[in-house]
């Protein structure tokens, strides 16, 4: 990934943190040193090429409007100095693949992986891209080591983004930012999470382990039903919000149809050049539906039925289920022929078409 300039412009961008929305400009900018946010003044750095320099790891303080948290929280200069940010949602329970998906997303975005889509892709936040590379894309895609269930936050915590790029493609830059909180946090209505009401778009995690297995719940996912209860009392994001829906570990499937059909298929083999073609991402969502649907998960196929555009795809985050490793003193779970992620980018892929990113075109078809 390679560095961008800092092109700051006056736009109107929701806080994820605290839901507020204001003004994002040149004011009240930070810099992080020693473990502690330090006020940057840019007010004598008149060089352009300076001040880039300068704003290369800067931070905007949110003002709080409506001053209700307590604590002060800042977002990295880069989230909406191209305009309001493409902010994701990963909903799904535990166990689902949820972080193993968004942290395939990410390997195969840094290995190049959007190229077909036209775009190029750089950190938001070098320092905590890096950061979440070691921890969990390192460990997964380089050690096959699973991810740990992801820790629960308190009900009055803050919540931000896990990671965010920004996407290019030669002519247009936005930022894309990543949500993914525990299955268990997603079913509490607790303040922490509203953040849910300022994505922009929703992947769901359909676990067809636990969505097609013989006791499983007639209810569905109840992460699932909890975020679009929050959702729907919000006039008119479900008509607005692109969403997908994932059916994780479709390689327990790959010998069956029509999910083998799919899964042979290579990454983003719906789109050329940048351009969508949707008969082939409504033929996957049409075979998705009904793989979930003839196996008895029709409560999975909820978002697909409450948002006004959606799609459904077959995915693999690992290309193979994990087993205990009891050798030493751990018990974690490991993946022993390496990891081998399969069409995990398609569900990202169907986001951007319908939020626009991949033209009118692509925008006013896709999902449909």
């Amino acid at each position: 990934m390679s560095t961008v300039t800092i092109p700051l412009g006056p736009t109107e961008v929701r806080c994820p943190i605290c839901l507020d929305v204001f003004d994002w400009d040149e004011t009240d900018l930070f810099t992080f040193r020693d473990g502690a946010y330090v006020p940057l003044d840019l007010s004598g750095v008149g060089d352009p090429v300076k001040r880039n320099d300068e704003m290369i790891g800067a931070y905007r303080r949110c003002p709080n409007p409506s001053a209700d948290m307590a604590e002060r929280h800042y977002l990295p200069i880069s989230y909406a100095s191209y305009g309001p940010p493409l902010v994701i949602g990963f909903i799904g329970r535990t166990e689902s693949g949820k972080s193993h998906l968004l942290a395939a997303i990410v390997s195969e975005i840094e290995r190049g992986g959007l190229g077909p889509l036209g775009f190029t892709a750089v950190p938001v936040d070098e320092e905590a891209h890096r950061a979440y590379w070691r921890q969990y894309v390192a460990s997964l895609v380089d050690e096959g080591r699973a991810i740990e269930h992801t820790a629960r936050v308190q009900s009055d915590a803050m919540v931000t983004f896990t990671d965010a790029l920004v996407v290019s493609d030669g002519r247009r830059q936005r930022a894309v930012a990543f949500f993914d909180v525990a299955g268990d946090d997603l079913v509490a209505r607790t303040r922490s999470m509203r953040f849910v009401l300022a994505l922009d778009a929703l992947i769901f995690v359909v676990d067809p382990e636990y969505a097609l297995r013989q006791n499983a719940p007639s209810d569905g996912d109840a992460t699932f039903e909890t975020v679009m209860a929050r959702l729907r009392a919000q006039p008119g994001l479900t008509d607005r919000l692109p969403v997908a829906l994932a059916v994780s570990k479709s390689d327990l499937y790959r010998f069956e149809q029509p999910a083998a059909r799919w899964y042979r298929r290579p990454s983003l083999s719906a789109y050329l050049d940048g351009r969508a073609e949707p008969t082939e991402i409504r033929d996957e969502s049409r075979d998705a539906y009904a793989f979930l649907y003839a196996r008895g998960a029709r409560a999975w196929l909820r978002p697909f039925e409450t948002f006004r555009r959606a799609t459904l795809h077959f995915v693999s985050a690992t290309g193979s289920k994990a087993v205990t490793d009891d050798r030493g003193d751990t018990f974690d779970k490991v993946f022993p022929r390496g990891v081998r992620p399969r069409r995990v980018l398609d569900p990202l892929a169907a986001i951007f078409a319908m939020s626009g990113l991949l033209g009118e075109d692509a925008a006013k078809e896709v999902g449909t």
